[in-house]
């Protein structure tokens, strides 16, 4: 059971249900047959993100080779603990459906226990995104709030060795610490070139006792710009398949257990994938934003990685007000004008492909509008259309 919550824009009512989907309704609270045309020909539909990535702070305790944002040291100047709370207040106004704080690792703030509860206590919905190191040293999980969907990162036992400096047997001592005490928590896994075997062994675990789980594949943003030794090889697309094939299995069979009291929808990107594909609009700046632990408002956190463009800092500008005006490239592009989209067989054969990305784009290949993807994972792309 899912946290239900409702929003109201000024051409309809959207509603996060009790079983984690995003349903759209007329202003009678009618449900309607097909999406808002106003999400496709207004610059900007919404009056806020659907869902906001809070990063309390850059500070982290590891060193991954592919962190996004380099995370290690915190930023200069971070946001304090009021006006962190002022932009809760703001986000709580407009009827954010979701929010991620994120980090570095948000743990590491002594006051992001204090925030988190400050957030449920005004009713907004809260995953909490971390590596699940401070679980196991120095954080009681029983201290954060028992309705906040958690999310920790585990790569495989010697995966995580590899890429995060730690040794996976901790996260894993704090997994089954969760799973003792019926938490709701999900595990997030990168795919990079030496753990695939140890995924296809991970995902079938997380299978076979009920623990909710998804993968991303690495991108050359961040940290594992420095690390490309670490992207995916077009000789191991073979093995990428079998570990396509058991996540789908994973899926399929995903029966994940609830706690009896509602929690924080985790899952509330699988209705904006829908919303992208229906659209015809990339997410960021669109239906996802981020905010960086020193205020600024980029338009997701590919963005936030490579510092793209942000004009507006919280700190000087209500939330309401950067939305509205930033992210006027962002919201111009279409998947089907994305020049490198255009021909690409995976979208033509009906696939889904998230990295219509200016950032991604401009670090590839020298221009903002041909494609967000390297050549490998293209063609892995493309193959997973195809199964």
């Amino acid at each position: 059971m899912y946290i239900a919550l409702e929003r109201n824009e000024e051409y309809c009512n959207i509603r996060s249900t009790s079983n984690g989907e995003l349903i759209f309704l007329d202003k009678n609270n009618e449900p309607l047959l097909s999406y808002p045309a106003e999400l496709t020909v207004k610059t900007c539909p919404l009056k806020s993100p659907l869902v906001v990535h809070l990063e309390l702070t850059r500070r982290c305790g590891l060193h991954c080779k592919h962190c996004y944002i380099s995370a290690g040291k915190p930023r200069k100047n971070e946001l304090s603990t009021t006006e962190w709370k002022n932009i809760l207040n703001q986000l709580k106004s407009l009827e954010v459906l979701s929010v991620y704080f994120t980090g570095g690792d948000p743990l590491l703030r002594k006051d992001c226990i204090e925030l988190i509860t400050y957030a449920r206590s005004i009713g907004l919905s809260c995953n909490l995104l971390t590596s699940g190191l401070e679980l196991e040293k120095n954080i009681d999980v029983d201290d954060i709030p028992n309705d906040v969907f958690l999310v920790l990162s585990f790569d495989g036992e010697n995966g995580t060795s590899i890429l995060r400096h730690i040794h996976g047997k901790q996260i894993l001592s704090v997994i089954n610490n969760l799973r003792s005490r019926n938490r709701a928590f999900a595990i997030q896994g990168l795919i990079f070139k030496d753990n695939i075997d140890e995924m296809i062994q991970t995902t079938k675990w997380c299978t076979e006792n009920n623990v909710d789980f998804s993968l991303n594949d690495i991108l050359p943003i961040g940290r594992a710009k420095r690390n490309t030794h670490l992207l995916l090889h077009e000789d191991q697309i073979p093995k990428l398949l079998k570990l396509e094939k058991a996540k789908r299995i994973h899926e399929e069979c995903r029966l994940i257990k609830m706690p009896a009291y509602p929690v924080s929808n985790p899952n509330i990107y699988e209705s904006i994938s829908e919303l992208v594909k229906a659209t015809g609009r990339p997410e960021p700046g669109l239906f996802v934003a981020y905010v960086s632990s020193d205020g600024f408002l980029y338009a997701d956190n590919y963005y936030a990685a490579e510092n793209w463009k942000s004009k507006y800092n919280l700190r000087h500008t209500k939330f309401s007000d950067a939305w509205t005006l930033a992210f006027e490239d962002e919201r111009k592009l279409r998947i089907d004008t994305f020049a490198g989209c255009i021909e690409c067989s995976l979208l033509k054969t009906g696939g889904y492909c998230d990295l219509q990305n200016m950032a991604m784009s401009n670090h590839l290949y020298k221009t903002t509008n041909y494609c967000g993807v390297y050549p490998t994972l293209k063609k892995l792309k493309i193959r997973r259309t195809s199964m």
